[in-house]
């Protein structure tokens, strides 16, 4: 697969796009080094199908393959990981290995993290603030995730807890009175 740039979401204009990091386990096309295996269905979805993969160093990874009517959006996915919540990738994201383009298909690529958490109710007090503290960071770089579902945070190792699925993000200002600050302040029961 060729790496492919994300697509500005054309809600504002952008500078011309930085470089993909490179990807360990040769997804370009001059690289001989072993690709990636994908070894696991995750789930299917109205924009793709998405699995777990492991790089040929043995890092695993997660493959969201768009569907053909929907590559668009898989692209404008990539585009808000590489663009403005670059910073937050590795932290309140996943690490952002790139769009890839190949055979017809385009495959948005991040590290695995995780399992998605069950219901909000059943987390501890110290993991609701840390989700909301990812939340407001998203909303600080001016983005809204508009999908803050439990299927959509993940807990990883070390009790940390990683928001992935930009597939419905925004170009956003916070106002005070922000619905989804709001309503994840409701959801997590925390005030601040």
């Amino acid at each position: 697969m060729k790496r492919r740039e994300p697509v500005d979401p054309g809600l504002q204009n952008s500078s011309s796009s930085p470089p993909n990091p490179s990807l360990p386990g040769g997804v370009f096309e001059s690289d001989s080094r072993p690709g990636i295996i994908l070894h696991q269905l995750l789930g299917s979805g109205s924009t793709s199908t998405t699995f777990i993969g492991t790089l040929g160093d043995g890092a695993k990874v997660v493959a969201k393959i768009a569907h053909y009517e929907t590559r668009a959006q898989v692209l404008k996915e990539g585009w808000f990981y590489q663009n403005p919540l670059k910073s937050l990738c590795g932290s309140a994201l996943p690490s952002y290995f790139g769009v890839f383009e190949g055979e017809g298909r385009v495959a948005l690529l991040t590290a695995y993290v995780g399992a998605p958490i069950e219901s909000f109710d059943l987390l501890s007090d110290n993991a609701r603030q840390h989700i909301l503290n990812h939340v407001t960071s998203l909303h600080r770089l001016g983005i809204s995730h508009n999908d803050l579902e439990p299927r959509n945070i993940l807990a990883g190792p070390n009790g940390r807890y990683t928001i992935i699925d930009l597939g419905c993000a925004t170009i956003h200002t916070c106002s005070e009175r922000c619905y989804e600050m709001a309503e994840m302040r409701k959801l997590l029961g925390v005030r601040h």
